[in-house]
């Protein structure tokens, strides 16, 4: 008997036909979506033809790793999903009043207290920018660290910061790209009751790792 196999469409799902020929003739077919991983048949690395009693028909040595997702996390640089870096920092009204001078940024929350009041704030609210850069430094510092490439960004912000606020930022890796060196991470900014004040994702390129370290 052998079996046959037909597959059109993308690499992570397809349809795929499956001819089973006896004796020349085929006997049966069946379409349906599919993953399919090949294996050796011959030399050390065969598995076996035939599952022994009990044993899943699918059941064999596991896919090797690709992004992270199956066969275990993938590493890079020495980089896997689940490490942090974090750092603490207070903002001050002098940094909002040196930001929105560089900036030119004149939006009264930042810059007018009375404003915020009366917005039904307890205080100015630290910009969008300044909490961000606590990433920026995470990053190219920390994790990955020195010759990062930090490549693009996505901020939700859930509820402001304000001066003299302690507030923390983390970076997480959640996903490393060895084949195209590179690494996505979450990144959050919390006050010290650990409330989420900024939630996003930071996306970055580490191909020079290799040369900073050196």
């Amino acid at each position: 008997m052998s079996v046959r196999l037909r597959a059109r469409g993308s690499m992570r799902a397809f349809d795929v036909g499956i001819e089973v020929m006896r004796d020349g003739r085929r006997v049966d077919t069946a379409i349906g979506e599919a993953a399919v991983q090949c294996a050796a048949t011959e030399g050390p690395d065969a598995l076996p033809l035939s599952p022994g009693p009990g044993a899943s028909p699918l059941a064999g040595r596991r896919p090797a790793a690709r992004d992270g997702i199956a066969g275990g996390p993938a590493t890079l640089f020495g980089l896997a999903p689940g490490q942090r870096a974090k750092t603490m920092r207070r903002f001050e009204p002098g940094d909002l009043d040196e930001y929105a001078e560089l900036c030119a940024d004149a939006n009264p929350l930042v810059v007018d207290p009375s404003a915020a009041r009366r917005a039904g704030l307890p205080a100015r609210i630290v910009p969008g920018p300044l909490l961000a850069g606590m990433f920026s430094d995470l990053l190219g510092t920390r994790l990955p660290g020195r010759g990062t490439g930090w490549m693009k960004q996505s901020l939700r912000f859930l509820w402001p910061a304000h001066p003299g606020q302690a507030l923390q930022a983390m970076v997480e890796i959640v996903r490393v790209r060895p084949d195209k060196q590179l690494v996505n991470l979450r990144s959050t900014v919390r006050d010290i009751s650990g409330a989420l004040l900024v939630d996003g994702e930071s996306l970055v390129l580490v191909r020079n790792l290799a040369r900073a370290r050196g």
